[in-house]
């Protein structure tokens, strides 16, 4: 399905300029504007099928040059960084002068190599970095170091980053853009549960170079799936010394925006669908209200719960990334054939990719067509947002389809239930539910799909439960 989007006029990637490059010196521990011949091999066919936002890349061109830029990856990974180098290159966005890591000439040529020998081999100390920083040199910083000195590069990245804060408290003129960096290599998410082969392999928000390494692998995903590729997001803070306290509490900060870049792309942890629906049925609020549908009903609470139960497990969904990645692959041929294009607000999803940071999302379009719930789905998904828990009519669910629609993130209700205070206790706390786990929810207000081409009245069932979600936990 061809996309055509509002900010067509940022220029594709263009070959390095070899005199910025230049003036960039190769230095032990920066950047390399030169890679060697096997890595310049490796980045030019396997990066390139990383995506990234180009609205971001032109924010980071933006900044004025006697403005120090700093940017951050989580860990040091190899991958992570040639990754970042890559893109910086072909973008022409600064180069790192240091970093807080290990040496990087490994990754230049054998003349940069022979140059490194005679060069100072001895990593910067935090000093050193707010010194350079102060200079307007651009720097990269990995927030987590591994190894068998792992405690005193915590206690030395926590250092650097209170000197930091020391010199934006003497220089308030001084603007410190800082830029995290969260590379996404998997789209799926992780399992809440952790075992033995994960803490080897590692996980989706944490791989091993191992994981990251097959990931470049092409197997079955890349030729048949394209869509859901690796992402690659960026933001951008101008550091307010006044908001932190130390440097540790600025260092948990950025780590913990580059988390939430995982958990907005892949979701939060899954969870079996069994537990999700006994911690919602074993919540205090819930049992409350079973205790006062026992005194009109004269049904025992052990009862109720039962109903509960079962009455959940129809409705609930079992979401699914891969399913999502699925219906985009399959479904973009109909639409090419269908239809001549979709044109959307970039601008507008990159504020709804910064909202769900912080925001619970609700999504509310108009119901024409079985097409409105699948095309918003499945361009989240592409743009990189966890696409949303949808409300479906209990019609829909039947045979083969509605396992489908589940995985896709159909949740099933019925027309109405009015009157039915165990129906309605159930699916307004399985909203709740679904909302406070961070996933969004997506319903219709009119109700169902208007059969005559316009939108109808709206009804406020759905609405209300929500806006009581909010009130009892506005958290």
């Amino acid at each position: 399905m061809k996309k055509k989007s509002s900010q067509e006029n940022i220029p594709a990637a263009e070959q390095p300029d070899s005199a910025l490059l230049e003036r960039q010196k190769p230095t032990r521990f920066g950047m390399l504007y030169e890679f060697s011949h096997f890595n310049n091999v490796f980045s030019s066919r396997i990066f390139k099928h990383i995506n990234h936002d180009p609205a971001q890349l032109a924010d980071i061109l933006a900044i004025p040059q006697d403005e120090p830029i700093i940017y951050l990856l989580a860990s040091e990974n190899k991958y992570d960084y040639l990754y970042l180098n890559y893109l910086c290159r072909n973008f022409q966005l600064p180069l790192a002068f240091i970093s807080n890591g290990d040496s990087k000439l490994k990754y230049s040529t054998f003349r940069h190599k022979l140059i490194g020998l005679f060069t100072h081999k001895k990593k910067p100390s935090p000093e050193t970095l707010a010194t350079l920083v102060n200079a307007k040199k651009p720097l990269l910083l990995f927030l987590n170091q591994c190894g068998s000195h792992e405690q005193e590069n915590a206690e030395t990245t926590n250092r650097i980053f209170d000197e930091l804060l020391q010199l934006a408290h003497d220089m308030p003129a001084l603007k410190i853009h800082f830029i995290p960096v969260g590379i996404i290599w998997e789209r799926k998410a992780e399992s809440y549960q952790h075992s033995l082969f994960s803490e080897i392999y590692g996980t989706p928000t944490k791989p091993s170079s191992l994981r990251r390494f097959l990931n470049f692998l092409p197997d079955l995903d890349r030729l048949f799936l394209k869509i859901g590729e690796p992402l690659c997001i960026m933001h951008h803070y101008i550091l307010n010394a006044d908001e932190f306290d130390s440097g540790h509490a600025l260092k948990k900060y950025l780590a913990d925006d580059i988390a939430a870049m995982h958990t907005l792309v892949n979701g939060p942890r899954i969870k079996s669908q069994r537990q999700v629906l006994r911690e919602i049925v074993a919540s205090d609020a819930f049992q409350k209200e079973l205790e006062t549908i026992t005194q009109s009903t004269g049904k025992s609470v052990q009862e109720l719960e039962t109903e509960a139960i079962k009455i959940l497990e129809k409705s609930a969904s079992k979401f699914s990334l891969l399913a999502c990645k699925m219906f985009c692959t399959f479904m973009a041929p109909m639409w090419n054939f269908i239809y001549n294009g979709l044109y959307f607000d970039a601008e507008q999803f990159n504020q709804i990719r910064e909202l769900s940071k912080t925001h619970r999302l609700v999504f509310i379009p108009s119901h024409k067509s079985h097409i409105d719930y699948l095309v918003l789905s499945i361009l989240l998904y592409e743009l990189g947002v966890l696409p949303p828990h949808i409300a479906a009519g209990d019609n829909l669910n039947f045979s083969f389809i509605g396992g489908i629609l589940r995985r896709g993130g159909a949740f099933f209700i019925r027309r109405s239930f009015r009157g039915d205070h165990l129906y309605s206790a159930c699916i307004k706390h399985y909203i709740s539910k679904v909302l406070h786990e961070g996933y969004p929810v997506e319903f219709f207000i009119e109700g169902g799909r208007s059969r005559i081409g316009q939108v109808l009245q709206p009804k406020y069932g759905m609405l209300r439960m929500i806006a009581q979600t909010i009130q009892d936990d506005p958290s």
